[in-house]
Order: C-alpha cells, then sequence, then structure tokens
C-alpha cells in the first residue's frame, strides 16, 4: 500500500510539474484585448506612466493575487458572474497577442526582460453576456524591486468598455 501510495504522489509530482512546464496557449478572446486596451488609455498610461513613449506588457497572463473583490448583495447580482468566470479563466496562464489597441506603442516582453517597467494581466472574467469583465492588472519596476497590483471592474456601454461602479469590498497590493 506504502508503494502505491508513494507511487501516485510521484505521478501527481510529475503531473504538476508537466503542465508548468506546458507552453501557454495563445488567448484568443477579443473582448479581453479591448478590456486591456480601455484600461491602459484610461489609469495605467494617463496616471502611472504619463511620459512613457513606449509600454511594456507581459507576453503571459498572471494571477497576482487571490479573488479579493467581495461584492454587495446588489453589486453581486451585477458583477458574481464575472468574478466566478475570473476565477475558471485564471486557472492556467496564457500567451497575449499583439492585439491591443492604443496608444503609445507597447512591446510584448518576458517577466524576465530589461524593460524599465512591465505591465502585467490575467485573464479577463465576463459575465455570460460579456457586458462585465473583471480582471487585475499589475505593475512591476524592476530597477525598485517595486510590484503593485489591483483589480478592475469594467462595463461595456455603448460599444466600449468603462469603469463599473459596484459596492463592496475591493483590495490591492504592493511590495
Amino acid at each position: 500500500m506504502k508503494k502505491l501510495s508513494l507511487l501516485f504522489l510521484v505521478g501527481v509530482i510529475a503531473a504538476q510539474s508537466a503542465s508548468r512546464d506546458e507552453p501557454a496557449q495563445q488567448y484568443v478572446e477579443p473582448e479581453a484585448y479591448a478590456v486591456y486596451s480601455a484600461i491602459l488609455q484610461t489609469r495605467w498610461t494617463k496616471n502611472d506612466f504619463p511620459e512613457a513613449t513606449k509600454l511594456f506588457i507581459n507576453e503571459k497572463t498572471v494571477t497576482f493575487h487571490k479573488m479579493c473583490l467581495r461584492p454587495d448583495r446588489e453589486s453581486q447580482e451585477i458583477i458574481g458572474q464575472a468574478i466566478t468566470n475570473y476565477d475558471l479563466a485564471n486557472q492556467t496562464s496564457k500567451k497575449l497577442q499583439a492585439k491591443f489597441t492604443i496608444q503609445p506603442p507597447y512591446e510584448i516582453v518576458s517577466a524576465e526582460s530589461s524593460s524599465p517597467f512591465r505591465i502585467d494581466f490575467s485573464a479577463v472574467g465576463f459575465n455570460k453576456d460579456k457586458t462585465i469583465a473583471v480582471v487585475s492588472v499589475g505593475r512591476a519596476i524592476p530597477s525598485m524591486r517595486s510590484y503593485s497590483g489591483s483589480f478592475a471592474v469594467l462595463a461595456k456601454k455603448n460599444g466600449k468598455w468603462q469603469p463599473q461602479k459596484w459596492n463592496g469590498e475591493t483590495c490591492a497590493w504592493s511590495t
């Protein structure tokens, strides 16, 4: 019985290692790139990198933090499905494509690149009709050993993604 348990444990560890070593699949969800672009055009380029002539975006989606959005009952009805889908969408990392529609220009880089800063995105969680989105966004500045991030909730109104107001608990992180 001990041999069987040990063999099972070795098999589980090998399977976990193999799944981590597998190349990330391409992230092909068009609405995700529209969400990312909306965030970059409003929040990140204007506030965090106002003088940037080029943005550096991580080549893979990253799950930074456990889901910590806790909407109140009324907001749960609005964003609850997107939160649930966020958890499902972020079970594996996905490879981002050059499908952002933003200015300034951008470059897709690896997490190990020597870029002066890097913007990281999780995969996007959507509600059923893709009108509400939940995504986590991080900012790394390697020279300062600094990393911060937060969740964003957006709604698609008149064909454009914009911040969605909601009530409840949110979170951010910083090192």
